[in-house]
């Protein structure tokens, strides 16, 4: 007896010596929650569905092959031998319901035994991460079964389709199951053939993790674009699928729900670092990604600006209590080009001089890049507002911005309407395109919408417009012809 009690106080010791997961299942959703929120991240209103077993925090005090120092579980089943040899068969039925999501992952199946953890959050970034390790009991003997527990992230708000799974494997639309990472069906260690198997960690009599599952994916990270300070909202599932035994877990690393650096600039549609070139006589086109709203150093409250000269530029965005900011972005004079001049020509945008040998080009729609249109010239499929930027060795430059409408200039019988030159100097002059004898007053705008120059007013199709004391920079220039039903507004850059 003395014998057989020493003998069980010895595994005991050796388990404490090997490290253990230690649980907290007291813990509610919004625990849960927030023990996943990081830096960068807002969490909110948090709700789930779990049994009392099924869900944890854990901090990790050293398991062997389980490198997550601490975070929480969800469970198809109950967490009381999460810490057993891989010889321990994990197998509770909840008597839980499904979850219509993950029926919707497993179409002609049902599942069973579902936790889930949903609530909305806020990003101080443009994109987001958080780390998850999968794993099971099915492993290796039901691989490529009908009996493939399923789990997924779903996420809901602007740029997704209600509902996006995000536990796909990296760089793939692939969900993530027992079919889809295994190394082959075995009732012992797997040897093949390999499915995404660089994912996975069979423990099947193997001791790779001192932990109970059968098998592990390796921890995958989950990158996703979000915009900036909006709410967005997330479900983390798990359920049985074609039974309600045979359990599987998905573990979230502690505080890597977590904001992906800083807001990017973008430079005619990429990220670009610092220093950026801008050539004598060109201009870049900086953008921010889609927001609430943008708020630039230049004064600008636009998503994308017209950059005419050297400096640092930056951005953030505000909403509420959450704000995000972009890195600075330093900009250097480097060689020199000729800024190009766009006009309208019937329902054609074209420039007004041909460009130098080698120039090529880029339209864009505000501030998205249009797939195709590389030519000097482009005809809108649809009304906005159009860019064209070319480039020319190192160097590029944007044109002035054009707007058309379901009642544009060209339908009212004339034919252009610019701006030259631009950017401006010290004059320019305008060709609006409508008739002589017409009315059409003119306004000038800064870019937070303060009017900054009186109002005029010209009955002939051109007119002069003067920069004065304007301090350098963007404004938006609004025309009105009183024959005409548009009003048309244009971005203008003084030198």
């Amino acid at each position: 007896m003395k014998k057989s009690l020493l003998s069980f106080l010895f595994l005991i010791q050796l388990q404490i010596c090997l490290g253990q997961l230690v649980l907290n299942t007291n813990v509610t959703a919004t625990g849960l929650a927030n023990y996943l929120a990081g830096s960068g991240v807002n969490i909110s209103n948090a709700t789930g569905q779990f049994a009392q077993a099924s869900k944890a925090t854990f901090t990790n005090s050293g398991v062997t092959g389980f490198s997550m120092p601490s975070g929480i579980i969800l469970s198809t089943g109950e967490l009381n031998y999460v810490n057993g040899p891989s010889t321990v068969f994990n197998s509770t039925n909840l008597g839980l319901s499904g979850d219509p999501q993950l029926n919707a992952l497993v179409m002609g199946s049902v599942t069973d035994d579902a936790s889930f953890l949903e609530f909305d959050f806020t990003v101080a970034s443009d994109s987001a991460e958080f780390e998850f390790v999968f794993s099971s009991e099915e492993y290796n003997e039901w691989v490529l079964s009908g009996f493939r527990d399923v789990f997924g992230f779903f996420i809901t708000g602007p740029g997704y389709t209600p509902n996006t799974n995000l536990a796909v494997l990296p760089g793939t639309s692939t969900p993530i199951n027992v079919n889809t990472v295994n190394n082959g069906n075995s009732v012992v260690s797997s040897s093949g053939p390999c499915t995404n198997c660089n994912y996975y960690i069979d423990n099947v009599g193997t001791g790779a993790v001192a932990l109970s599952m059968d098998g592990f994916t390796v921890p995958i990270k989950v990158k996703f674009a979000v915009q900036p300070c909006v709410t967005y909202h997330i479900k983390m599932a798990i359920a049985d699928v074609g039974d309600n035994i045979f359990d599987s877990q998905v573990a979230i690393r502690f505080q890597s729900f977590s904001a992906l650096g800083q807001i990017s600039i973008l430079n005619n549609g990429l990220p670009v670092s610092s220093p950026l070139s801008l050539c004598s006589g060109g201009s870049l086109l900086l953008s921010s990604p889609a927001a609430p709203n943008h708020y630039w150093t230049t004064g600008d409250t636009t998503q994308c600006i017209t950059v005419t000269a050297p400096g640092t530029y930056e951005m953030y965005v505000m909403n509420g209590f959450c704000f995000a900011f972009s890195g600075q972005l330093q900009v250097v004079s480097s060689g020199s080009i000729t800024a190009p001049v766009i006009v309208q020509n019937g329902t054609t945008l074209a420039m007004t001089v041909t460009a130098p040998a080698g120039t090529t080009y880029q339209w864009f729609q505000e501030c998205t890049l249009i797939s195709g249109a590389t030519s000097s010239s482009y005809t809108p499929p649809s009304p906005g507002c159009y860019t064209l930027v070319i480039y020319n060795g190192t160097c590029e430059a944007s044109s002035n911005e054009i707007c058309t409408g379901t009642t544009g200039i060209a339908e009212n019988g004339t034919e252009s309407f610019s701006i030259y030159p631009h950017p401006v100097g010290g004059s320019a002059t305008v060709t609006t395109g409508f008739e002589t004898g017409t009315t059409t007053e003119y306004s000038l705008f800064d870019m937070t919408g303060r009017e900054v120059m009186q109002k005029g007013k010209v009955n002939t199709p051109n007119f002069e417009i003067q920069k004065g004391n304007l301090p350098s920079g963007v404004y938006l220039l609004e025309v009105q012809n009183n024959k005409h039903n548009e009003i048309i507004r244009q971005k203008i850059v003084f030198n």
